[in-house]
Formats: structure tokens, C-alpha cells, sequence
């Protein structure tokens, strides 16, 4: 994670910033409500997640997790950026998935490094509501590495994001039972 901080910048310097890195990508693939002319910014605030779930949260998910892992092509990268802050609480925690990956035994990085583990998009939305509708039509399910490579460096990491495997609890060739104790031992690891 790379923390700058003091900066006033809004949604179209957000953009121009992340396109150094890349191509932007939309925000998130069931994002109904974007800023108006920016589809690649997610705003993550509790006023309308209450609208959407009736209960205060911040987040539709507000477990440790990986962004949009659950897609084909997830994000290489995100971008957090404060615009409101509280006047307590609100932090964000981040992790190492390399040096978890590198933390763990050899004999569990060599089995980890042949898992492959489904990614579920596991949505908590109002019954009958629009973003309830649009996760149904297209929910989200696909297969990814437990480890993942980076294309430059060559570094290992972990790719195990709680937030899109818990509710799947698959890897390919094992049962859901030992599946969901190799899941929880990565994401202790991640975590840790």
C-alpha cells in the first residue's frame, strides 16, 4: 500500500491519477448509482447503503477482502480516497499477501501454489431491489490461483480474499469440509 497523504483531489484527479497505472476500469460490475460521469469511482458510504439494506454499514461487505476478485480479470490495483471523514472510526487495514504467502512453510507455499479456488460474489442486497435484481441476472463465479504471480516482479502472493471465498468455500478437487480448512488456514495467514 502506498498512503499519500494531505492531498485534495477529487473524482476526475482520481481518474487521471489511476490512468499512470493503466487502463481504469469500471468500479464494480453490479454498481447502479456511480458519481455522474464516473463509472470507475465506488463511492462507499453509509447514507446510501442504508437505503439499499435498511441497516447502517459502511459497505455491502465489510469483510477483509480483495476488490472484485470474483471477476475473470479482477483489478491489478484500487484506489482509496477520503473525501468525508468521521471524527472517529473508519480506518482501513491492509496486508501483505506477499509476505503472507512467503510466511507460510515451503511444503504449504508448494501446495498452495496448486489450489484453485472459486470466487463468488456473495451480495447482501434488499429483496426485490434493483442491486438484488442485477446480482441474480449476473452474479459473478469464477476460478482463480490460491497464488498469483506478478507479471514484473515475479513475486508470489497469496490470492485467498475472504470476502469472495468464504461463501463459495470450493477448491477444485477437495470437499467442502476440506476445503473450508485449507480456506481458513490461508486467510489466517492473510490476516495474521
Amino acid at each position: 500500500a502506498v498512503h499519500i497523504r494531505d492531498q485534495e483531489i477529487g473524482h476526475a484527479e482520481q481518474i487521471a491519477f489511476a490512468r499512470n497505472f493503466g487502463k481504469v476500469t469500471p468500479a464494480h460490475p453490479h454498481e447502479e448509482e456511480p458519481p455522474e460521469g464516473f463509472p470507475e469511482i465506488l463511492p462507499i458510504d453509509s447514507r446510501r447503503y442504508e437505503r439499499h439494506l435498511g441497516r447502517k454499514r459502511t459497505s455491502y461487505d465489510n469483510s477483509w477482502h480483495t476488490d472484485v476478485t470474483a471477476l475473470v480479470n479482477p483489478p491489478a490495483a484500487s484506489i482509496l480516497r477520503a473525501h468525508i471523514l468521521p471524527p472517529y472510526g473508519g480506518d482501513t487495514a491492509w496486508t501483505n499477501l506477499v509476505a503472507a504467502y512467503e510466511n507460510l512453510p515451503k511444503e504449504l507455499r508448494d501446495f498452495a501454489d496448486k489450489l484453485d479456488i472459486k470466487h463468488q460474489f456473495n451480495a447482501r442486497a434488499v429483496a426485490g431491489s434493483q442491486r438484488d435484481r442485477k446480482v441474480r441476472e449476473a452474479n459473478l463465479v469464477t476460478y482463480h490461483p490460491a497464488v498469483r504471480v506478478h507479471p514484473v516482479t515475479g513475486e508470489r502472493a497469496l490470492f485467498v480474499s475472504p470476502g469472495f471465498t468464504r461463501g463459495a468455500r470450493e477448491i477444485r478437487g477437495y470437499s467442502p469440509t476440506q476445503s473450508e480448512a485449507i480456506l481458513k488456514l490461508l486467510w489466517d495467514e492473510a490476516t495474521r
